[in-house]
């Protein structure tokens, strides 16, 4: 884990971050949003996105989805610009979403999270990559396999997350289905709880808040928990060859 510094690692901040990077990048493009679907919808000339998550439990998971046609992708000299995205925190452990049929490349980002006032956060952060890298430049893969790497510590966006970088994702021929678990208990932020103690102790002493110098550790810590924790998310099945 990297050392703590003047950049900002809170977990529980990495949604509001990512959001403004994904809004970003679609900005400059249309795009259309992906439609949740049930099991018993059947749409011509369009395949669906299963995914499941397992033993989450309370906590409450956002899924973005950026997806653009390795067409449009090669055409573009390998400008990754998103045609179909989705960003919603969902309800239950799985969703459906359908998508017209075609080889893609891009994302599907997991963000879990939980808060309980003035005890602590849970977050999470998993990425699939399809043929790209993780700024979304050309990834040439040798083989057909999904190869997961650990990131951690040197982000503004994160303290420790994982992610898997696979090739591009083909929906000519079949539906694909994804599961997630969390195998592990959630583990301890330093930087981020230290973070968080420094900057509610240090804003007491501001003058604003002579008379109230516990005012900032009520505030914060009853909106983002007094302990910063995260967990590790996998990829435990997946049927894209």
């Amino acid at each position: 884990m990297g050392k703590p510094n003047s950049k900002l690692k809170m977990i529980p901040l990495i949604h509001f971050f990512l959001i403004l990077l994904f809004l970003f990048k679609c900005a400059n493009t249309a795009n259309i949003e992906l439609k949740k679907v049930s099991k018993e919808d059947s749409v011509s000339n369009q395949k669906t996105i299963t995914i499941k998550l397992n033993n989450f439990k309370d906590l409450k998971t956002k899924v973005i989805v950026s997806l653009q046609n390795l067409k449009s992708f090669e055409a573009e000299n390998y400008k990754y610009e998103a045609e179909y995205f989705y960003n919603q925190t969902i309800e239950g452990d799985s969703i459906i979403l359908a998508i017209p049929e075609g080889n893609f490349v891009g994302s599907i980002t997991l963000l879990p999270s939980q808060t309980t006032p003035y005890y602590k956060s849970i977050s999470g952060y998993h990425t699939i990559y399809f043929g790209t890298n993780e700024n979304y430049g050309k990834n040439e893969l040798k083989d057909l396999n999904c190869y997961l790497r650990y990131l951690r510590g040197n982000s503004i966006l994160y303290s420790k997350a994982t992610a898997n970088f696979c090739p591009i994702l083909d929906l000519t021929e079949k539906n694909k289905n994804f599961e997630f678990s969390i195998p592990k208990e959630e583990l301890l932020n330093p930087a981020g709880t230290f973070f968080g103690l420094y900057l509610s102790i240090r804003t007491a002493f501001v003058p604003a808040f002579v008379y109230y110098p516990y005012a900032p550790f009520l505030v914060f810590h009853g909106i983002f928990g007094v302990t910063q924790n995260v967990v590790l998310i996998q990829l435990d099945k997946h049927d894209l060859f």
